[in-house]
């Protein structure tokens, strides 16, 4: 579903107060999704840290929970949870979901964890799937599936996907959904984002057809690279972040502090219809604004054939009768 083309304009230096929000975030001890917690812990939202790493999920709460440089807690320190999560193993995408779908109230999930710079050889998860979809979308799947009645109790809840602007750069293919015909770590890379894409639009299908009020957002995050990014104490980023934003590479690329913004308006704007498409004004930087994504992303026969796949691999077909039984 398309936005009007009116589009409320989205401050991300005046996000609106968010005390009463519950989002949980996937890959959130690094990168992207770090700075898209550190955003929304700012708002006022209790955010949930999810990561495959107890050290690191434990350094990250740490880095939200005091200001940069000293060791004063900030107000509502005490909102920022964890849990334990590696979206490559169906088992724990399940037992995290299971933990999310208890919660009284959840606003959001941003579906945020993936693998960026694969393996240059093709690689299997625990469940025999080829890494980068099972990393980057299938145990995303499987996580929503157990996680879903919390979303359908929550009113004006969201399912945050987060694809890529590299979707403009390769095609899509159907036939060769795990890269076993023609793997390299690019294209393996580009084709789960696809998938991230079209399941995200066609999830949305899924929704208004139940008359569920849950949403279905799909995000992408720019071109984001290190170099830009702001530095924060054992997570990242470069110290010459600010001098790097201000060079001519400025034009074409963000840090992650700025790839978070989709995401967190997508989470915070109550004002964004599901299936909407959310990503830097310029593409690749600047605000986040409601645009579109690529032909295939919205095509509603792919759409159908990636859900039902989907499903299939992560084990999950009880998410399409869940989300009839749970609609209003």
């Amino acid at each position: 579903m398309l936005q009007s083309s009116k589009e409320t304009p989205w401050n991300p230096s005046s996000l609106p107060r968010a005390s009463d929000r519950v989002v949980a975030i996937t890959g959130a001890t690094s990168g992207i999704g770090f700075f898209a917690a550190e955003q929304l812990v700012a708002a006022g939202a209790r955010v949930v840290l999810l990561g495959r790493s107890e050290e690191r999920l434990r350094r990250a709460a740490q880095a939200l929970s005091s200001p940069a440089g000293t060791t004063a807690p900030r107000a509502g320190a005490a909102r920022v949870t964890t849990l334990l999560l590696d979206t490559s193993d169906l088992g724990s995408a399940r037992a995290a979901g299971r933990e999310l779908g208890s919660l009284p109230r959840l606003d959001a999930v941003i579906a945020n964890a993936g693998v960026v710079q694969p393996a240059d050889e093709r690689q299997l998860s625990v469940d025999g799937h080829e890494m980068v979809l099972a990393t980057n979308h299938l145990g995303h799947v499987a996580l929503l599936a157990s996680a879903f009645p919390a979303l359908a109790r929550t009113p004006g809840s969201s399912f945050v996907s987060c694809g890529s602007y590299a979707t403009r750069h390769r095609p899509f293919v159907l036939e060769d959904l795990q890269s076993a015909d023609d793997f390299s770590a690019r294209s393996a890379y580009v084709q789960s984002k696809h998938v991230v894409e079209i399941f995200g639009f066609e999830l949305d299908r899924q929704l208004r057809a139940a008359g569920s009020s849950v949403r279905s957002i799909v995000t992408h995050p720019g071109g984001c690279i290190e170099a830009m990014t702001p530095r924060r104490h054992d997570i990242g980023g470069s110290p010459l972040a600010v001098r790097a934003a201000a060079s001519p590479f400025g034009r074409i690329a963000q840090g992650k502090d700025r790839g978070a913004w989709s995401m967190v308006r997508a989470a915070l704007d109550d004002s964004l219809r599901s299936g909407s498409y959310v990503g830097p004004r310029r593409t690749r930087t600047g605000r986040p604004v409601v645009t579109s994504p690529v032909d295939t992303s919205r095509d509603p026969r792919l759409g159908a054939e990636v859900w039902r796949t989907s499903l299939a691999l992560a084990g999950s077909n009880d998410l399409h009768d869940t989300i009839r039984l749970l609609a209003p």
